[in-house]
């Protein structure tokens, strides 16, 4: 037997489920292909560990996918279907994409083989029962929970203030008041009452060393404003929390999957929250959590006329308001650097967490570092004699696109050539008798696939052509950037952002100098051959920048 490249895919769902199980997997699945192709066979493998079959963004999965749709493999086998995903319309989808690619697919437990006659109705029914599966398992989880509730118990989560304490094996879990935290819980409350805002809170809580809730990626156990007010109708956020005052609420909130796999909140009706009270809990009395509700409203009424004013003119999606938003990043923490007033930039984690998060207090003018900026670039790199040098880099790298495109264009001719063939050959078949209702169906997937491959041909070939007549408007596009007035009209702020962008790469770090007088502006180019024109050492342009 011929050599075939197989695909072997494993997942498990959990943490509490042994890591175990996908060398059990992938070992049956071993036994199969023996059985069925020889042992030198070609195999390829792909796994998700603790990711649950209803997310469909596994990075097993969509390389998987990938590999397959590039042609990498002919047949994939899995354990059962439900190792692929619990959602119907998914397993669905995942097998119309692979037949139409002409790979086959069998599931060794279930008996599926989408080589033989039959399988979509057993592969739909099997999709119907691991999905029924989760549904009955969410339900089941679902009532354990409420009666946890019911009973006064813990149904999950942290809360600042708080201990979780265990009742014992399978007997739960309940809340306990942590007295070190419940009296910056009550400081939190006293200083919102009498006029401190969110921002001045978390900065003076990091200030004074006080261990926040959680732990962040960038500015590990440091407090944020967003904890401390959070979001006044969706319950959350510390200033919100109802706990403090002894009432604990559960089922306010679920968590449903979008179709693409995201998990997202959405708000319960009041008619079905668990509410228990629990005067045991309260580190908030009712004077001073009246006092932060009265304090919110007045803020929400106020904020509100101002909404009501500007809702004539409110662009929703209109992009970003200022030519270099998103591009700047803090040189110390890493954060962005965010426009802190109309005229300036800052670092946005000084701004809300204050200067033991991050010391860098210095912010720029925004026209400062946008006239610099465009100085540098015209004066370092769109010189006449870089230009030049400039135009062999870019025309180097469409040589390479080029090449590249006719390499996968060349691979799609052949698909087409051997697609082509076996069509020849079904027909023939038809023509002596063979006619079968798994002949004319083999016959409609490889005409689909055929059209496809062939509409891939055509643009890729299309494509090739274009790439040879782009170089003149790259080159125009630059210099455009250069000779734009200043400021930028609003309209064209997006535009010439995505421009910049191509230039400068995502990042431009504004890094403190060491006696804190000004800011250094480091680029660092995605086109690295670009900022070598500059002839400046590792690939950086600096740009002092002083506010």
């Amino acid at each position: 037997m011929e050599n075939i490249k197989v695909a072997i895919y494993a997942r498990f769902s959990s943490d509490n489920q042994n890591p175990k199980s996908i060398t059990d997997q992938y070992r049956k699945c071993e036994e199969l292909i023996a059985n069925e192709f020889g042992e030198a066979t070609e195999i390829f493998y792909y796994k998700d560990e603790a990711i649950s079959g209803t997310n469909n963004n596994r990075p097993g999965y969509q390389t998987m996918i990938a590999d397959g749709v590039e042609g990498k493999f002919e047949v994939l086998v899995i354990d059962d279907l439900s190792r692929l995903s619990r959602d119907t319309l998914e397993s669905q989808r995942f097998l119309k994409q692979f037949r139409f690619h002409g790979i086959r697919i069998i599931a060794a437990a279930d008996g599926i083989d989408t080589n033989h006659e039959g399988y979509k109705l057993h592969a739909g029914l099997k999709a119907l029962i691991n999905e029924e599966y989760i549904d009955a398992l969410s339900k089941k989880t679902y009532r354990g929970m409420e009666g946890r509730a019911l009973e006064g118990k813990h149904c999950g989560g942290r809360t600042y203030g708080y201990d979780v304490v265990s009742l014992g094996e399978d007997a739960g879990s309940i809340l306990k008041i942590n007295s070190e935290h419940a009296k910056w819980v009550k400081q939190i409350f006293e200083w919102y009452a009498d006029g401190y805002s969110p921002r001045w809170i978390a900065a003076t809580l990091n200030d004074q060393g006080v261990p926040s809730p959680r732990k962040g990626k960038k500015v590990a156990g440091k407090w944020c404003q967003n904890a401390i007010y959070g979001h006044t109708k969706r319950g959350t956020g510390m200033l919100n929390c109802e706990t403090y005052i002894g009432r604990v609420v559960w089922n306010k909130r679920k968590w449903i999957k979008t179709p693409e796999g995201k998990r997202v909140p959405r708000n319960n009706p009041e008619s079905i929250w668990k509410v228990q009270d629990h005067p045991d809990l309260k580190i908030v009395d009712d004077i001073l959590w009246q006092r932060v509700k009265n304090r919110q409203k007045k803020i929400h009424d106020k904020s509100k006329k101002v909404r009501e004013a500007l809702h004539q003119n409110a662009q929703i999606g209109s992009g970003p308001k200022y030519l270099l938003s998103g591009m700047m990043c803090c040189g110390e923490c890493g954060a962005n650097y965010v426009i802190v007033n109309r005229l300036e930039y800052g670092c946005s984690t000084y701004r809300n967490r204050g200067g033991s998060a991050c010391s860098n207090n210095l912010r720029v003018r925004r026209d400062l570092i946008e006239s610099r900026i465009f100085a540098s670039l015209k004066n370092y790199l769109f010189t006449p004699t870089h230009l030049t040098t400039f135009e062999q880099v870019v025309k180097k790298t469409l040589k390479e696109a080029i090449k590249a495109k006719q390499s996968l264009n060349n691979s799609d001719e052949h698909r087409l050539k051997d697609i082509e063939k076996q069509i020849e050959n079904l027909i023939n078949a038809i023509k002596i008798g063979i006619v079968t209702p798994s002949v004319q169906d083999e016959l409609k997937i490889l005409e689909q696939q055929k059209a496809a491959f062939a509409k891939r041909v055509n643009i890729q070939w299309q494509e090739i052509d274009h790439i040879h007549t782009v170089m003149p408007d790259i080159k125009k596009s630059f210099v455009d950037i250069l000779n734009n007035e200043r400021p930028v009209p609003q309209e064209h702020v997006a535009k010439l952002r995505n421009r910049l962008q191509m230039i400068l790469g995502q990042s431009i770090r504004m890094k403190p100098k060491e006696n804190k007088s000004g800011l250094d502006a480091e680029i660092q180019s995605r086109y690295v051959g670009l900022l070598k024109l500059s002839g400046l050492s590792e690939d950086k342009l600096n740009l002092v920048v002083y506010g």
